[in-house]
């Protein structure tokens, strides 16, 4: 194979991690199931090998998911939480253990809810998937010279163009980015995605680092570096109100705190560093206010020491304090509190209780900075929401194209969330995308695929080919044989509906609410001479006759043409002027019949007018042998 020029395909993801790498599989197997012919998938990725970032996630061991349910997954993204429902009801956290369960990679659940591989290595993850895509037959492409380096969108051919750093153009029918964000800059996610979003129309919330350990001015933190502290409570403190926050209302964190030899780390502080992150856009330094006896009250811990004092008076302080807190931070705030490393119990004075109370109960801590994009985990901002359609993932500005995962502006804590996230996107997104491609199929026979409209074609909002490939983005080029339907023009192409699933109007016939041509040529204003060979006028009405004016109630309306409301013959040449001598074949004009005649407003038998059958009125649905009318797609 040219792999300078490689073969024109049916779906280009770009990025093979956890949400490309779904996607992909996703799409081939949503193929298998509508027993369609397999889908041309390529996959790009700029690292050496796919699943580069899940072989890092959690310590290695790959912390996959989280237990919690759906409104509870839903809650952990904040205010973006929503648009993340429809991803998660396709295909929530049960399925993906199910999935991986059935591709020999069993899952367990530890605290807090992290689910991890039986086998706690994030090796068996990545081989799942790489094997069941080497399985479907999709193809796989990874190392620096298949990073995505431009990107087009061809409108007069339905189709993307992606120049990657060899030099390769590839080409195909659908585009989904799932390339990233811009945290774990090391492992390639430098935002590349954002450059190729924009460049194809998209908005672009800024990114800043998020789940990132944060940078703290206070000089004795060194010293306990490495120490963690399981179940805190941190807070963000500040003397004013809080800014409006595109994050978000600030919540306390609870869960396991770290020392590091620069600052803090550890989940409690890790799903607050988001925050922190935009506050510090603003404003330095961020104040947090640390718990770390969070289930003992300040009026228990002061019992608790006098009773120290009462009972332990030989005993060092900071060995019973070491029995609620690590000892090494126990000797640390039992020196910020003034109480030396020698001081016992008995001579534990009031003002130092209150002091250690206010250290255990509400340690302030100053971050001045986070550590970057370098380390942070995930990146918060991304692709705008409003732009892209939750319930397929498919991008508001041009429908072949898609995203999934972290490229989106959904950020969740730590534990498991983001990888759920982005395996329930890309799941959701190669369905859709292998739905469109199986609604082509069978729109086209294979050879036809690239066809133009023709016979009578239905053009659904939205859907796929218009053309040959064109998308019909409100007014877009192609839609027969390469004529633009401004507003109402005049030829739609041959024999291409004009109106909502409508038949066909003629040969190039435009279908605007009164416009030119309605049949061979004739303008129907407003009730004119001639409507055309059998071409309905008005509202569903018959045949007003052969080039006969239907001028209010005139003359001749035609032979056995109902001429207003449905009603019967007229007669023969006779005017219904208020009540006059005939009105029709036996009707009578007195408010009666005779007998044996039809009732009133009704033709004599024999000489009831046959329904016109030539063309449907504009709006009614297609005659039975039309061509069936693709939906949308």
């Amino acid at each position: 194979m040219d792999l300078s020029n490689p073969p024109m395909v049916d779906l280009l993801i770009l990025g093979a991690g956890a949400a490309g790498m779904m996607a992909a599989i996703a799409c081939g197997e949503t193929a298998l199931q509508l027993n369609q012919p397999r889908p041309r998938i390529t996959v790009l990725e700029k690292n050496r090998q796919p699943g580069i970032k899940v072989l890092v996630c959690g310590g290695g061991r790959c912390n996959l998911t989280n237990a919690g349910d759906l409104d509870f997954l839903i809650a952990a993204f904040g205010r973006n939480g929503r648009f993340l429902a429809p991803s998660l009801r396709h295909f929530d956290n049960t399925r993906l253990r199910d999935w991986f369960a059935a591709r020999g990679v069993p899952t367990h659940e530890e605290h807090d809810g992290k689910i991890y591989p039986d086998s706690n290595q994030a090796r068996s993850v990545v081989a799942a998937l790489t094997d069941r895509m080497e399985e479907l037959g999709i193809v796989s492409r990874a190392g620096a010279a298949y990073a995505a380096t431009a990107v087009a969108w061809l409108a007069d051919r339905g189709l993307f163009e992606v120049v990657s750093a060899n030099g390769a153009v590839h080409r195909a029918r659908f585009l989904l980015i799932c390339v990233g964000g811009q945290s774990y800059t090391r492992m390639g996610t430098t935002g590349d995605g954002y450059r190729l979003a924009a460049a194809l129309g998209h908005r672009i919330v800024p990114p800043r680092p998020a789940i990132v350990p944060l940078v703290c001015q206070e000089p004795w933190i060194p010293g306990l570096q490495g120490l963690a502290v399981p179940d805190v409570e941190v807070r963000i403190e500040t003397a004013a109100p809080l800014p409006r926050l595109a994050t978000g209302k600030p919540t306390p964190s609870v869960n396991d705190l770290l020392f590091t030899h620069f600052g803090l780390s550890g989940p409690a502080v890790l799903n607050l560093s988001e925050i922190v992150a935009e506050l510090l856009e603003k404003m330095s330094p961020v104040s947090l206010r640390v718990d770390f006896v969070r289930c003992r009250g300040p009026a228990e811990l002061h019992a608790l020491f006098r009773t120290w004092h009462d009972h332990e008076g030989r005993k060092l302080v900071k060995t019973l304090v070491g029995g609620i807190i690590p000892q090494r931070l126990a000797e640390t705030l039992c020196r910020l509190a003034g109480i030396g490393p020698e001081h016992t119990c008995a001579g534990f004075t009031a003002r130092q209780m209150h002091q250690l109370v206010e250290w255990l109960k509400g340690c302030r801590f100053h971050v001045y900075q986070t550590r970057g994009f370098k380390e942070a985990m995930v990146t918060a901002g991304g692709v705008r929401l409003d732009e892209v359609d939750p319930e397929a993932l498919q991008s508001r500005v041009n429908p072949q194209l898609y995203f999934a995962g972290e490229i989106l502006d959904l950020t969740g804590p730590s534990g498991g969330y983001n990888l759920q996230m982005a395996f329930s996107t890309g799941r959701l997104a190669g369905w859709s995308i292998a739905r469109r491609i199986a609604a082509l199929l069978d729109m086209y026979s294979l050879p036809q695929r690239r066809a133009a409209w023709g016979a009578g074609v239905s053009p659904a909002r939205g859907s796929a080919l218009w053309g040959a490939g064109v998308s019909p983005a409100r007014g877009s080029a192609l839609w027969g044989a390469g004529v633009s339907p401004a507003g109402g023009s005049a030829s739609w192409g041959a024999g291409v509906p004009p109106a909502r699933g409508s038949a066909l109007w003629g040969a190039g016939v435009s279908p605007a609410r009164g416009s030119a041509l309605w049949g061979a040529g004739v303008s129907p204003t407003g009730g004119s001479a001639s409507w055309g060979a059998g071409v309905p006028p008005a509202r569903g009405s018959a045949l007003w006759g052969a080039g006969v004016p239907p001028a209010g109630g005139s003359a001749l309306w035609g032979a056995g043409v109902p001429p207003a409301r449905g009603s019967a013959l007229w007669g023969a040449g006779v005017s219904p002027a208020g009540g006059s001598a005939s009105w029709g074949a036996g009707v009578s004009p007195a408010g009666g019949r005779r007998r044996g005649a039809p009732p009133r407003g009704e033709p004599p038998r024999g000489m009831r007018p046959r329904r016109c059958s030539a063309r449907p009125p504009p709006g009614s649905a297609p005659p039975l042998d039309s061509p069936r009318p693709p939906g949308i797609i």
